[in-house]
């Protein structure tokens, strides 16, 4: 059925990839299993995680920028570009691969059938990480941390955890960075979390670095911290609840395709949604402290605004707070007994 604009913009949230075929999961398969080769080594590092966007868009993370597969609808071909605006000028290289059959200065074209020799015979993905990497590097020369670096560095600790959770059963991020419709703050992670009978249930997450744990952010037209950022994040998804199932019982499965998860059948995911979680990575300090009190309180900012006022997760959302390593937090996700 075709799409309308409009009708795209009503979506709440679509992560679902109109032209997934078998063809497609078998090159990026390959392309996975390469990235997550070193899996099985001690200390293993992850640096790139794979996560589905709206309008047909593979997203390949690292350190939080991303390679961007687009997919044509009706061929078997990729748009391929990053949101790394300097890779042409310090990468020219890439756009000149013989397997390029179109290149503007954002972006190339490439058969369905190259892109594992595009991306790793041909080393794009390590040029790119060099390129990104002396970025960071230049940034911290430089004494430069604004808040642009600052979301970049919480999307690398997301990529990490939702590809260290992979192998787990029991609690697993299904997606990072969503944006739903509408809505111009994306929120950090969606997880879900098994049941004793097996069934499933979204626990929203939002992340913060210990140093900025007191940050409050404009959402809705008020300032909010991480509590009342996470408190409205488990409002859309229980607004959308119907939406967020449909898509990512469908992400789940082609996720399962690629070898990312180790499912082999659909689940089954309820609509009940689990208190949000505010994870704080680090150690506390006095910012840690007060989201914790604002917690308790249900107060969303430092003027005492009362959280859960007016919406449909009154009394229901109980926001937890924890603060922990990425290592604890990957080895007891859903705390210690």
């Amino acid at each position: 059925m075709h799409t309308t604009q409009s009708e795209k913009q009503d979506t709440p949230i679509n992560r679902v990839i109109e032209n997934f075929s078998p063809e497609l999961a078998a090159q990026l398969r390959q392309v996975y299993i390469h990235i997550m080769s070193g899996k099985e080594l001690r200390g293993w590092n992850p640096k790139w995680n794979i996560q589905f966007r709206p309008e047909n868009k593979i997203f390949l993370y690292y350190r939080g920028n991303a390679l961007v597969l687009t997919i044509y609808k009706k061929s078997n071909a990729f748009n391929v570009c990053s949101t790394n605006n300097t890779l042409k000028e310090k990468a020219p290289e890439i756009f000149q691969s013989s397997l390029v059959k179109e290149a503007t200065d954002k972006r190339i074209g490439i058969a369905m059938e190259e892109l594992f020799k595009l991306l790793i015979q041909e080393n794009w993905l390590e040029i790119m990480e060099k390129v990104i990497d002396d970025n960071y590097k230049k940034q911290n020369k430089e004494s430069q941390r604004g808040e642009e670096e600052r979301e970049d560095q919480e999307k690398e600790v997301e990529q990490r955890l939702a590809a260290k959770l992979e192998g787990r059963s029991d609690f697993f991020v299904i997606d990072t960075e969503i944006r739903i419709s509408g809505q111009v703050q994306k929120d950090d992670m969606l997880a879900l979390q098994r049941a004793q009978d097996g069934t499933y249930n979204f626990v929203p997450i939002e992340l913060k670095l210990s140093s900025d744990a007191g940050t409050e952010r404009k959402r809705g037209g008020n300032k909010r911290n991480a509590v009342g950022q996470a408190c409205e994040f488990c409002k859309t998804v229980k607004k959308n609840i119907d939406k967020f199932k449909e898509s990512y019982k469908i992400i789940y499965n082609h996720k399962c395709d690629l070898g990312i998860f180790n499912g082999t059948s659909e689940i089954e995911i309820l609509s009940d949604v689990m208190n949000p979680i505010v994870l704080v990575i680090g150690e506390s300090n006095d910012a840690v402290q007060k989201l914790e009190k604002h917690a308790k309180d249900k107060t969303w900012n430092k003027d005492g605004e009362k959280g859960c006022e007016g919406c449909e997760a009154k009394n229901v959302c109980v926001v937890t707070v924890r603060c922990c390593s990425e290592t604890d937090f990957i080895n007891h996700p859903l705390g210690r007994e």
